[in-house]
């Protein structure tokens, strides 16, 4: 490209952009619209006139061009704006191409998704995402649509890559939003819509108004403490059987020397299978993971997070919820962790005493079959993981009814 060409950006995953040294260009009329786009999707290779010509329809998808002398014409157009288009036959026979040093959103897009590791970090997938401003068959209508299979084979691809490795995060979740209706999208949708507006019970007795606000994403269901609980128990039991996750306060009256909330933990963890975390302004001096295993593995909580003094530790509760919503691989890992770690503390308390040689071996096989469980959890297939740890708990829990989430 010469220099008084100036660097060119071409925008077509969503309404054709032009940019050229950062400035906007405005876009030409139709058929030269159709006839650049053409030309960007083609990347490298080019198109010779024939496919070129074909790949411009009228809005009822006939050839919008017939004659080389009109396409010809249309190129000339484009050339008027400054567009660095070189004379027909100099990159490809009998044909015309882009020079390579035109960015194309569609190109980058492609070779970022070819360029991919096997498990994507997220802030490069959420980087090849926000290439895409909608579903670009749906806007540029004069493109013949096979023109887009190589870049759409690409979204398929890291569609897949995506769904294979459990990643999520709001940005796939508006990309998947652009292809109502296609059929490559679906196994991701009904992720997303399964994870739309999951319900959260929140026990505050102090700051319930703001971490319900602080949790806009959830469908909340607000209690301000224990009485308030069982009066909720008792009038809404149905809604409380289908809660997917709570963050509870441990403490619900102003002197914090109470543990009221370990009631309705224990609650949960006795009649429903709803994973629950604990929140608290006054955590226990020491490592707070270390420090509360036996708490955590008793009353079946992911977590016991510090929620802040002075202010609302925003983030933290955020991060508590989704441990207990989210679909991800590794959350639904850390629910199924502390699945285990609860029946098999409770099977442990159960028979420690007497202590008999038969309890004894049914400590060990216990202990055996924990481990079996917890392997499969680490590094097992999610599938297996989620029976292996169902067929545990079964086995060993405390009490009756086992679903597991």
């Amino acid at each position: 490209m010469s220099e008084s060409a100036g660097l060119w950006r071409i925008r077509v995953l969503g309404p054709l952009e032009l940019t050229r040294d950062g400035d906007p260009v405005a876009a030409p009329g139709p058929i030269p619209s159709a006839v650049l786009t053409a030309l960007a999707l083609a990347g490298r290779r080019g198109l010779h006139v024939r496919e070129l010509l074909g790949s411009v329809t009228t809005r009822s998808g006939e050839p919008a061009m017939r004659l080389r002398n009109t396409l010809e014409r249309h190129i000339s157009d484009l050339r008027r704006l400054g567009l660095p288009i070189p004379k027909y036959g100099s990159l490809v026979t009998e044909g015309y191409a882009l020079p390579p040093d035109v960015a194309v959103d569609a190109w980058e897009f492609s070779a970022g998704v070819a360029a991919l590791p096997p498990v994507p970090a997220p802030r490069r997938v959420a980087e090849l995402l926000a290439l895409w401003a909608e579903d670009p068959r749906s806007v540029h209508v004069r493109v013949a649509p096979r023109r887009w299979d190589r870049v759409i084979r690409a979204r398929d691809q890291l569609l897949r890559l995506v769904e294979s490795t459990g990643l999520g995060s709001p940005e796939l979740a508006d990309f998947v939003a652009l292809f109502p209706s296609d059929p490559a999208c679906a196994a991701l949708r009904d992720r997303f819509a399964r994870q739309a507006r999951k319900r959260l019970l929140v026990v505050e007795d102090q700051n319930l108004s703001l971490v319900v606000s602080a949790l806009d994403g959830y469908d909340c269901l607000p209690v301000a403490g224990r009485d308030a609980w069982y009066e909720l128990v008792n009038s809404r039991r149905e809604d409380v059987l289908r809660l997917d996750g709570a963050l509870i306060d441990l403490h619900l009256t102003d002197g914090y020397r109470d543990e009221q909330g370990l009631d309705i933990a224990e609650w949960l963890a006795d009649h429903t299978a709803t994973p629950a975390a604990l929140m608290t302004m006054a955590p226990p001096a020491g490592d707070l993971v270390e420090g509360t295993q036996v708490q955590r593995a008793r009353y079946r909580l992911t977590q016991i997070i510090y929620k802040g003094r002075d202010g609302l530790d925003v983030t933290g509760i955020r991060n508590a919820a989704r441990v207990l919503t989210s679909d991800e691989d590794r959350h639904v890992r850390a629910r199924l962790h502390t699945s285990v770690a609860w029946a098999r503390f409770h099977a442990q308390e159960r028979l420690a005493t007497p202590p008999t040689d038969r309890t004894r071996r049914r400590l060990q096989e216990c202990e055996r079959e924990a481990e079996a469980a917890l392997r499969e959890v680490r590094a097992g297939d999610l599938r297996q993981a989620q029976s292996a740890v169902r067929e545990f708990v079964d086995r060993w829990q405390p009490r009756e009814g086992s679903v597991l989430r």
